[in-house]
């Protein structure tokens, strides 16, 4: 195989994302979907979960996006163990992940919080 394995770009995607989630940001983030319905989308908080996760306060990021919480926590087992084999990959995944982003919009909708 040439060039990098797709499961080392995996690991240094999620790595990027730890990392970038660590840096000091004040920027602000606007939602798209928030802005035109004045609801918020599914994936409403996340990064701010993510900025939480990465500074330390848990109790915050879960606060503000379970399902961000729980990304980030999966990136973090990807960096250091590598990304999951496939047979776990196969299967059900794409029913938990749509399950859990449902679930993460009606936390949102439900608390306002996003």
């Amino acid at each position: 195989m040439n060039g990098a394995s797709p499961a080392l770009l995996f690991r240094l995607a999620c790595a990027a994302l730890l990392a970038y989630a660590r840096w000091p940001s004040d920027v602000a983030f606007h939602c798209a979907f928030k802005t035109l319905t004045g609801l918020p989308c599914a994936t409403c908080g996340m990064t701010r979960a993510w900025i939480h996760f990465a500074h330390g306060d848990v109790g915050a990021a879960v606060v503000q996006s379970p399902l961000g919480s729980v990304l980030f926590v999966v990136a973090a087992l990807v960096v250091v163990f590598g990304p999951p084999p496939r047979t776990w990959r196969a299967g059900f995944a794409p029913l938990w992940i749509a399950a859990g982003f449902a679930l993460n919009w009606i936390y949102s909708l439900a608390t306002g919080v996003a």
